[in-house]
């Protein structure tokens, strides 16, 4: 009971400045590089981002984001049925230092963790049954000021993730889908 009141009062304090922050929309790309032991392909995709800030130049964000990505193993050989469409929906939280929270050009830095819907669609419709899990991200980017209450920002991305589990079988060596990807959009700011 001690620490449940800790925390309300921590959240309580903290909760006027998270009135600060915004609403984004954006375009996404992610192109996965798991090499001999993961999967190596590309996908586009789309997503939002809520960002409170906790103090100026901290930040706390929770983004979700969609892409079907068009992956193909690597140790697989090149034969019909060797690529597959995977979609991954990853729900993420982090924290985010704003280098320069009050200058038009403001760059920023930050990381976290999330849960990672995955499912895979083979050329008839069916596919394999892959587990869903939880992987992390790094993400650096820039946000323009475009005046009151409107930014763009753009954001390089870096996830780690792995495929643990198919069709109710845990794989001896995890495939992984780590790679480098990219954002671009809008933020409503208040």
């Amino acid at each position: 009971m001690k620490r449940l009141l800790i925390a309300m009062a921590v959240f309580g304090l903290c909760l006027p400045a998270a009135w600060a922050g915004g609403l984004g929309a954006y375009g996404a790309y992610w192109k996965t590089k798991g090499g001999s032991d993961g999967f190596d392909g590309d996908g586009w995709g789309g997503g939002a981002k809520l960002k409170l800030d906790l103090v100026q130049m901290l930040s706390l964000e929770v983004r979700g984001t969609y892409y079907r990505l068009e992956a193909k193993s690597a140790g697989a050989p090149d034969t019909e049925g060797a690529h597959g469409k995977l979609e991954v929906i990853p729900a993420e939280v982090g924290l985010v230092l704003n280098l320069a929270p009050n200058s038009k050009l403001m760059p920023y830095v930050g990381g976290g963790g999330g849960y990672y819907f995955m499912k895979e669609k083979g050329d008839g419709g069916d596919g394999a049954s892959i587990r869903d899990e939880f992987g992390g991200y790094g993400v650096a980017g820039l946000e323009l000021s475009l005046g009151d209450g409107l930014a763009l920002f753009v954001e390089g991305k870096y996830t780690v993730v792995s495929i643990k589990e198919v069709n109710d079988v845990k794989l001896d060596t995890p495939l992984k889908l780590d790679g480098f990807g990219g954002n671009a959009g809008l933020m409503l700011k208040w």
